[in-house]
């Protein structure tokens, strides 16, 4: 089971005017939480992306969440920024889970 989305994320420094650039193939999803419902599993997957600042020495992190119900559908994506402001956004979240490979078990 593998989150796809299209795109560039683009991520900013506030204080130092740094702008960084995330691609599809930076994030590493899992699965970080699993419940059972009517249609079957409903799966939300993370991915975390952190970078460093040169000016500043520090870290900044952003992390998407995307949840899968029925199996194979996005029906909700949020994103949460630490220290940093999000641009650009990934677009076209998609999965290629099928439900005969779900386990039912968490990564």
């Amino acid at each position: 089971m593998t989150i796809k989305c299209a795109g560039i994320a683009r991520l900013k420094i506030p204080e130092t005017g740094e702008v960084f650039q995330a691609y599809p193939d930076d994030l590493e999803w899992e699965i970080v939480e699993a419940e059972e419902r009517q249609m079957g599993p409903e799966l939300c997957y993370c991915a975390r992306f952190s970078f460093y600042s040169e000016q500043e020495e520090f870290e900044v992190e952003v992390e998407w969440n995307v949840w899968e119900y029925p199996i194979g559908f996005i029906n909700y994506t949020d994103f949460e920024v630490r220290d940093c402001e999000l641009l650009e956004n990934f677009s076209d979240f998609s999965s290629d889970s099928l439900e005969d490979n779900y386990d039912g078990s968490i990564e």
